[in-house]
């Protein structure tokens, strides 16, 4: 839904999406749903709950001494849970 790529764009939907991938242990979901409530894009903007979201990713990567590279870059360029860098 974000973007439409074969649907029709709706960023309600597509941050439902992005929560439940989050809440699953998703750290691309976690990543992205943090930067919709950063955004306010299809939720409530939320600079609290985006921070705690972006940084799971970063405690996910320690924990799991594996990370998603997509994940990890799309927080550091946005800010999520860390400086933006």
């Amino acid at each position: 839904y974000e973007g439409g790529f074969g649907l029709n764009e709706n960023v309600e939907n597509a941050a439902r999406n992005f929560k439940r991938a989050a809440k699953s242990g998703s750290m691309t979901g976690m990543a992205y749903y943090s930067l919709c409530l950063k955004n306010g894009y299809g939720e409530e903007k939320n600079d609290e709950l985006s921070k705690s979201w972006g940084t799971k990713v970063l405690q996910e990567k320690k924990v799991l001494r594996e990370s998603d590279p997509f994940a990890l870059g799309c927080c550091y360029k946005n800010g999520l849970g860390t400086e933006i860098d």
